[in-house]
């Protein structure tokens, strides 16, 4: 509370005692005065991103050091008592306006992070090329690519009449084999393969041949990685839970393909395997747990995704 709130003034004094309150009063101007000296040396800038401050109105609760610190004071809480005339126990009263000294300021509210332009949730990392897919419904989902220029994503194409798992999506980090779901989440891209030809894709490509495989077989070492029949180490068979997919029966489907890096590195036994990005062929139905696109839309893909952009695919 200040002096002046009580409306006290000094009685007389012996001379001795004056003398000592004399000596004490200048003793109290000098501190005054470097405090405020150290004040104006500290108030020359405030840090970006803050307000100045000049006042502060007293809260119920608040002390002279709380304040000093949610207001940045030169000088600390010393400042504001002296240049308030605050005699110590520093009372303070709510309502009470304070003035505060030069250089004071408050933080600013941190901006908000700008919206994220992806219809699913991304983890970006370092890629500059982005491929979402939606789930719309149980089987049928939006594609979309997306470029990175400097600091500004761009949707460059869309399509609509993408496929999923017949069952929709479910978590990619409890997914179960043989569910017929695609997993959600974000996968890294870096290897293509299919029947035909190399259609022009910077990414690495491996044309099928007939002894190629993909290892689904949750009993092997080799689980969801491609593998040729001479090399072994799988049941060599389509059938039953043991079963592999021979990727040259299917050369409309993965006429071209790129590998969703899903359960990859470890790979979980048991959790899934295969899961690709692919052309959607004729019938249009929905599949085991890949993303299906139109040819067109995959032959555009393939020929824009390039591996030394980091490509990733986010599935929602």
């Amino acid at each position: 509370m200040s002096a002046s709130s009580h409306g006290r003034h000094a009685k007389p004094r012996t001379s001795t005692i004056g003398r000592a309150a004399a000596t004490t009063a200048i003793g109290a101007a000098a501190a005054a005065s470097a405090i405020g000296s150290a004040t104006a040396a500290q108030a020359a800038t405030t840090p970006a991103g803050t307000t100045p401050v000049t006042s502060y109105t007293v809260q119920s609760g608040d002390t002279l050091s709380g304040i000093a610190v949610k207001d940045h004071v030169p000088g600390g809480y010393q400042a504001i008592a002296s240049l308030n005339h605050i005699a110590s126990p520093y009372v303070l009263k709510p309502g009470e306006k304070l003035v505060l000294p030069a250089g004071s300021y408050i933080s600013n509210p941190s901006t908000p992070a700008p919206a994220s332009p992806f219809p699913v949730a991304v983890n970006v990392g370092n890629a500059t090329q982005v491929i979402t897919v939606h789930a719309r419904s149980d089987a049928d989902a939006t594609v979309q690519l997306w470029q990175k220029t400097g600091s500004t994503w761009t949707n460059i194409y869309t399509t609509i009449y993408a496929r999923i798992g017949a069952n929709g999506i479910t978590n990619g980090a409890t997914r179960v084999q043989g569910t017929d779901t695609t997993p959600t989440g974000t996968y890294t891209i870096t290897q293509g393969f299919g029947v035909g030809v190399n259609p022009g894709t910077k990414m690495p490509y491996h044309q099928v041949t007939t002894h190629d495989w993909w290892v689904e077989d949750p009993t092997s070492a080799y689980y969801n990685q491609m593998r040729t029949d001479t090399q072994g180490g799988f049941h060599l068979t389509e059938q039953g839970a043991d079963g592999s997919e021979h990727l040259i029966n299917y050369p409309t489907q993965y006429h071209n393909a790129l590998v969703i890096n899903f359960n990859m590195d470890p790979a979980v036994h048991g959790r899934g395997a295969g899961i690709f990005l692919h052309d959607l062929g004729p019938e249009a139905g929905p599949t085991a747990g890949c993303v299906a696109v139109p040819a067109t839309t995959m032959n555009d893909i393939m020929r824009w995704i390039d591996p030394a952009q980091n490509p990733v695919i986010a599935i929602g």
